[in-house]
């Protein structure tokens, strides 16, 4: 644990830094990626789409993105 201190505070805050467990893995964002691409078309594949159909946040997505650009 982090024990945190205040500057001209004597009280203290203990805190412990949990992971969170992924929600998502590398297989599920690819089905879900392949199902819209089947549904909708490629067109229809995006962060968003897919954070959707996840259930997710976008944000939560990126982690497994190498580029952005392309």
């Amino acid at each position: 644990p982090y024990i945190l201190h205040w500057p001209g505070d004597s009280s203290r805050c203990t805190l412990y830094i949990m992971p969170y467990p992924s929600k998502i893995s590398v297989e599920q964002i690819a089905d879900a990626a392949a199902s819209l691409a089947r549904e909708a078309g490629l067109s229809s594949v995006g962060i968003r789409s897919v954070a959707e159909r996840l259930q997710v946040r976008p944000t939560a997505l990126y982690r497994y993105c190498c580029d952005l650009d392309g």
